[in-house]
């Protein structure tokens, strides 16, 4: 593109050289056979007149076209997934529910449950809470204030550390302690049939800082 702008440019130099006058001569030049005497005998159209008159013109104040996001995020949102627990030697499977609730007031707080072995954990092995804020239109950035985590312990039955413990029953979590935030993350898709795609910064356990790309589901 760069070349035939400058192709284009060295044309134009060209034709304007051809069409000066010629000093030697004040004789009119002849017309060449075929051109068209008509349009050579047009005198210049005066354009001084021809401006658009504006004063009436009224400014476009029509609102952007389509819901807003930060119109849309409101409510509890939840999404389930899964994990490998990594302890030590052994990797165990761990089901995940998250969930997300957006505050009209620009505010928001998640959690993240768990069930192991196919039994719920009783409690929360993560939690989050902080501000959210539209940038746009199409765009909010989600900034994490205050974040906290089960805290691991050397569980005596499985020689594992983890985030949690058996009791008589099942297994709970143990006591939520103050744990680094995530850096802010950003929401730039809108919801379809209620489903939001949402890539999060999640720091668990023994697992350390991930993203995670999650399907969440509004729920009623």
């Amino acid at each position: 593109m760069k070349h035939a702008i400058f192709g284009w440019a060295a044309g134009a130099l060209l034709l304007l050289a051809g069409c000066g006058s010629d000093g030697s001569s004040t004789s009119p030049q002849p017309i060449n056979p075929g051109q068209d005497t008509a349009t050579a005998s047009i005198p210049p159209t005066d354009t001084s007149t021809q401006k658009p008159d504006t004063s009436s013109t009224v400014p476009d104040t029509t609102a952007p076209e389509g819901p807003r996001l930060s119109d849309e995020l409101p409510g509890t949102w939840v999404a389930d997934s899964s994990f490998m627990l990594n302890a030590g030697f052994l990797s165990v499977p761990v089901g995940a529910n998250m969930s997300v609730t957006f505050l009209a007031d620009g505010t928001f707080s998640s959690s993240i449950d768990a069930s192991f072995m196919a039994n719920p954990v009783d409690g929360h092995l993560y939690t989050q809470s902080g501000t959210w804020t539209a940038v746009s239109a199409d765009s909010v950035r989600v900034v994490p204030t205050s974040c906290m985590a089960a805290d691991t312990i050397m569980d005596p039955t499985y020689k594992m550390t983890l985030p949690f413990k058996q009791v008589q029953g099942g297994f709970v979590a143990n006591e939520l302690k103050p744990s680094d935030c995530p850096d802010p993350s950003w929401i730039a898709e809108h919801p379809v049939d209620s489903t939001l795609v949402f890539t999060t910064p999640v720091t668990l356990p023994v697992q350390g800082r991930s993203l995670w790309t999650l399907t969440f589901k509004k729920q009623p």
